[in-house]
């Protein structure tokens, strides 16, 4: 017995094929496309890594090529109460295309492969 996905599979959809193959003893996944490269072994590679009530605690936040209030507005209405609980002193930092509509401020930190490369050698102010 064998599973196959196609290219146009999203990475919910592999998963849950991969998981009830799995369940009936098959292991065998193909992917139609060579360019398809879902790594569905680790659970860590599609899920947050925190849950949604600690970040009603987070400290610092730091957004990576996302725009939460359209792609995810339960996180984003978790950090704008962390906000308010704080007396707006949560510092929420961006790193990829401005943020201009969210409901707390957003320190963009630039939006090329260069700020990307600072922020990983600890060479800018966020680090």
């Amino acid at each position: 017995m064998q599973s196959v996905i196609g290219h146009f599979s999203d990475l919910e959809t592999t998963i849950a094929l991969k998981d009830f193959f799995n369940d009936l003893g098959v292991s065998n996944l193909t992917y139609e496309d060579s360019l398809n490269t879902y790594i569905t072994d680790f659970r860590f590679s599609y899920l947050l890594n925190t849950t949604v009530v600690s970040l009603e605690q987070a400290s610092i936040v730091l957004l990576i090529g996302t725009n939460l209030r359209v792609e995810m507005p339960l996180l984003n209405s978790r950090l704008r109460k962390n906000y308010l609980l704080t007396n707006k002193q949560l510092p929420v930092y961006s790193l990829g295309l401005a943020i201009d509509h969210l409901t707390y401020p957003v320190i963009n930190l630039g939006n090329s492969i260069l700020s990307l490369k600072n922020l990983l050698e600890g060479k800018n102010f966020f680090s």
